[in-house]
Formats: structure tokens, sequence, C-alpha cells
């Protein structure tokens, strides 16, 4: 049998020599069963692969053209409200805070005491600054008489002058720390953070609360972008803006910064966007979702997503139909994103896709390499 696979072949000898032995016949019939049995199986693998190789049935698909467009993805992000101006107070000296009335997300008026050094230190310093103020007056009085009588000398007049005009400037210097002692509302506005507590030792400097400024409705969300979505983000970009207080309602605002390092505790780039409530009551802290429409758009091929085969880590593969010979051809693509049933394929993969091509969304499995393909009506 010259169309034997070589273990049919080794199959067949082995019974051949068995005839020349003793072997019984019913040994002998099993052994040709077994023989038949094989050489079945082999023609069946031969045929269903020269089927697959070689299949020219028709296959009916469904398929769907994709669209072709310039576009920038939304950006989507959840933020909290805050004010559009922001001002860190803190303390002009070194010292214990001795009082801490700031309440985070509390309103308070202008001139409000927030926070208070104790002053057991500053005041002595100040009347330090003061004694040796009065003692520089008394000490000019009494050389300019001298001088009036020709017992002083001009330089002696000159040093007594000097010496009262730097004591004059200790007492003012002395006399604004007392004043800056405590840390009172600049204006109208809101405590956004508090970074001290009551008994706290305090730097000159350091921060001790974050105060927020409203005005006119003006408010301000911060969102974070990931380094794919910032990269499409331009200053004044146009966005829409919803909190959880009006569900119903809209905002509409703009970008106003783009942070050029991400926050260390979340790895996101902070994106700050304003907006006016327009007359609505809103407050620090509300929970707000807001959408960006960069407006760099980039050219996109939209294709449904069932198109898409073989999807892993945002690589797949589409069908792309050729009406003209009825044949299918596999093209490797990248998603950049899903949205809903639209699958946006990224921009090196626009030049693989035509937009007189048809997808085939359905009986992908169904093709082979010389497969005629057909769309189902």
């Amino acid at each position: 049998m010259p169309s034997a696979t070589p273990a049919i072949k080794h199959l067949l000898q082995t019974i051949m020599r068995m005839n020349n032995t003793t072997m019984t016949k019913t040994s002998i019939g099993l052994l040709g069963l077994l023989f038949v049995s094989s050489l079945l199986a082999s023609c069946g693998k031969t045929n269903a692969a020269a089927d697959h190789s070689t299949n020219t049935d028709t296959v009916w698909v469904t398929a769907a053209a994709p669209e072709i467009k310039m576009m920038a993805r939304t950006v989507t992000a959840s933020g909290l409200l805050s004010t559009p101006t922001e001002a860190v107070l803190s303390f002009k000296t070194p010292g214990l805070i001795e009082s801490m009335s700031a309440e985070e997300g509390r309103f308070v008026k202008k001139g409000t005491q927030l926070a208070t050094l104790n002053l057991t230190e500053i005041n002595a310093m100040h009347s330090q600054a003061r004694i040796a103020c009065e003692k520089a007056q008394r000490d000019l009085d009494r050389v300019k008489k001298l001088y009036a009588d020709s017992v002083a000398t001009f330089e002696q007049l000159q040093n007594a002058q000097s010496a009262f005009d730097a004591a004059k400037a200790s007492l003012e210097q002395a006399r604004f720390n007392v004043d800056h002692s405590r840390i009172c509302a600049p204006v109208d506005g809101y405590i956004l953070h508090t970074f001290a507590h009551a008994g706290e030792m305090s730097g000159a400097g350091l921060p001790i609360v974050l105060f927020g400024h409203s005005s006119d409705g003006e408010w301000a969300v911060t969102v974070g972008a990931t380094d794919r979505e910032v990269v499409q983000l331009s200053l004044s970009d146009k966005a829409t803006i919803t909190v959880d207080a009006y569900p119903n309602v809209q905002f509409q605002g703009a970008v106003t910064e783009i942070a050029s390092f991400p926050d260390k505790n979340t790895g996101a780039y902070p994106v700050k966007i304003h907006f006016n409530a327009h007359g609505h009551k809103l407050a620090v802290g509300f929970s707000a979702k807001v959408k960006i429409l960069p407006s760099a758009a980039a050219r996109r091929v939209l294709v449904p997503i069932d198109a898409l085969t073989e999807l892993d880590h945002m690589q797949a593969s589409i069908w792309g139909l050729e009406e003209a010979t009825g044949t299918a051809r596999k093209v490797p693509v990248t998603v950049d994103y899903i949205d809903g049933a639209t699958a946006v394929l990224s921009m090196p993969d626009t030049s693989s896709v035509r937009s007189t091509m048809r997808l085939v969304t359905s009986g992908q499995n169904k093709i082979y390499p010389h497969s005629v393909v057909r769309i189902q009506q």
C-alpha cells in the first residue's frame, strides 16, 4: 500500500510475519481489524486537513463599516469642590500655639481670629525693645542740650541720633511680631485645611491654615488625570461639571491649571477646573464629576466592538472584507479605549483600516484562508 503511513506499514509487516508462525486464526483476525481501523482514522485526518486547507465553501457573515474621523477622547474624572483662590496662612515668628479655632470646611468672615501663639516670650521681647527705645530717646535729648552748650561734639550728637533710630526700628519690629502672632481671616472665605493644633510648636512661616476665597459664585474642582490623559489636555479646554446636590444641572467650566508633576500619593496629575455656580448654593467638599473635552483632536478609527477578535491587553485583530474578491484579511490593531459598543483604535492603526472596508462582526471563527466570504443581508 504505497499511500499507507509508516505506522500502518509497520503493522502490516507484523501481521505478515505472524502468518508464518503458529499464530491462531483469531489473533490474525484481530490484528487485521486493528489495521483497518488505523487506516480509516489516518484517511479521516488526512481528508480533514485537506478540507481546511482547500475549503472554498461560502461563509456567510455580518459586517459593518468603520468610521474614521477627527476626534478627542473625553477625560472623565471626579474630585471635590474648593475655592478658586487659596492662601497658606502662617505665623511671622516661631512659638508655641496657644489656641486653634479654625475648623476645616467652616465659612468665616474677614478678621475672624483663627489661631494665636503664646505671647509670653513675644511680649517680653517687645518690652525690651520699648525700654531700649525710651533710653535712646533720653540719651538723645541730653546730648542735644550738651551740644547746644558746646559741651558735646557734633559727632556725639550724630551717634546719639543713630542709636535712637536703631532702637526705634527694633521697637517697630517687636510690635510687628506681636501683631502677627495671631492668624485672622484676610477676607470672607473657607477654612480648607489645618496643618497644626494647639500646644504644638510652630516655626516661622510654616503652614498653619489653608484658606480659600470665593467671590461672585466662582468655584474650582481639582481632578486627577493619568499620563495618557494629561498629554491631551490644554489650558482653557472646556469642561462640564455635575454635583450630587444638583444632579440635573450641568455647570460649564474650563481648565485653568495642569500640574507638571504627579501627586505623590495617587500618581495622577492634578488638573484644576474653574466654573461659576450661577446662583446655586455650593459648599467646599462637595463631590463633583467632571468631563473635559480636549481641544486637540486626532484621527481615530471607530469600529464595532463585535469586530474585535483575540483581544488581549488592548491588542486585537479584525477581519477586513474585500467584497470584490469575496475574501477576508486579518488585520492586527491596537485599541485605544472602548466606549460602550464602540472600540476606538489608536492612530498608528488608522492606515491599515479604510473607510470603504467592511469589517466582519460575526462568523469570524468560520473563516479559513481560502474561504469565500459573503455578507448576510
